[in-house]
């Protein structure tokens, strides 16, 4: 990124500024700790020759004895390591609070609540109820009220900003509702417990995150049950990459790198989805994961789904009219409302938004003359 914008000098600098600055200050830090040490040592020893020589002068004079003088010589040795450890203590508390404000930050954060009913069923539907949700102050989502039927494919669609993501996120209870209720069945998701509650996705997020392990390893990271050789074929070849996995050396056991940097970003989708259909979940959810791939490829990939998908609930998040047309329900949404929905036969006549998307999409796919 800084080579693309020719930023090197700028960075450079700054970072040399700030390098600067930190070996300014951990030199003074270093200045004091070489001042401390030797001058507490020299103040021991000159306590030292002090009491000898005035020690000294009252035992000739006979108020003294040579025991009082090793007494007091035993106790300031005694008294020097303490006195030394209390410099040091404090300089170690000064750097410590600056991490313990890190701490206090994660500390202070309200854990999820994962504890709640571990037995139920979805076999009717998820309801939003009047949902709203904001980000700091800042209203994403107003009043969604929407049902997703089992077994049905959702299309959620909008411009950039539109909310769409973040519904995703209500979906999974990676983040609660301001206002309003998401339930499953009749029951309120707050109160099911969450592992059992996730288990029933299977999630591909927008941005797509690789571990740098096999590309088997990072299939199977999504499934909690042993998988044999043809369950992971099966699964690539129905997402699209297994040809693209065989033109690589080590095929399945090619390891990645970090991020996945291997792939391209469409074998990346392809391999994350795989990682989601692996676990068999009940609820699919992908969230703008066929944006890097070419329209051959996508209604490939959502052909296969259909497949795959029989009475399994599919949401599919995108900005682009190719890759929801086939839902059996669309919702369509602008600045966190949903201004559209319905089959899409039936926005298409319309003439809302979604009609003019698909107007404008379908232009720009048309090939210059």
């Amino acid at each position: 990124m800084l080579k693309s914008f020719a930023s090197e000098h700028h960075f450079t600098n700054k970072f040399q500024n700030q390098s600067d600055d930190y070996k300014r200050q951990y030199m003074r830090l270093v200045q004091v700790n070489a001042l401390f040490f030797p001058l507490t040592m020299m103040l021991v020893g000159l306590s030292v020759i002090i009491t000898i020589y005035f020690g000294g002068k009252q035992v000739i004079a006979g108020t003294f004895s040579f025991g009082n003088i090793a007494e007091y010589v035993i106790y300031v040795n005694m008294l020097t390591w303490p006195v030394a450890s209390l410099g040091w203590v404090t300089s170690i508390i000064q750097r410590a609070s600056a991490s313990q404000e890190r701490i206090n930050h994660f500390l202070e954060e309200t854990p999820e609540n994962r504890i709640g009913i571990d037995s139920f069923d979805f076999d009717k539907a998820i309801e939003f109820k009047n949902v709203s949700f904001s980000y700091d102050n800042t209203t994403v989502l107003s009043n969604l009220d929407f049902t997703i039927e089992k077994g049905q494919t959702i299309g959620i669609i909008g411009t950039t900003g539109s909310g769409k993501s973040t519904l995703a996120s209500l979906l999974m209870r990676l983040y609660s509702p301001n206002e309003g209720t998401i339930s499953i069945d009749g029951n309120n998701v707050n109160d099911l417990s969450l592992p059992a509650y996730r288990s029933l996705f299977g999630y591909v997020p927008q941005d797509i995150f690789l571990f740098s392990e096999s590309i088997r390893d990072n299939i199977l990271f999504g499934s909690e049950t042993e998988k044999t050789e043809s369950d992971i074929e099966s699964i690539t070849k129905l997402t699209d990459v297994w040809d693209d996995i065989q033109g690589f050396t080590n095929k399945l056991d090619t390891v990645l790198g970090e991020r996945g940097i291997t792939l391209s970003g469409g074998q990346k989708q392809r391999v994350a989805i795989a990682r989601a259909l692996i676990r068999d979940p009940e609820i699919l959810i992908l969230d703008d994961s066929l944006s890097a791939v070419d329209t051959h490829t996508e209604r490939s990939i959502k052909q296969n789904l259909k497949a795959f998908g029989k009475n399994k609930t599919v949401v599919l998040i995108s900005h682009r009219v190719s890759t929801v047309e086939d839902a059996d329900f669309i919702l369509v949404l602008d600045e966190g409302r949903i201004v559209e929905q319905g089959a899409p036969s039936q926005l298409l006549v319309q003439n809302g938004l979604f009609s003019e998307m698909v107007k404008t999409q379908n232009a720009q796919n048309q090939p210059v003359s």
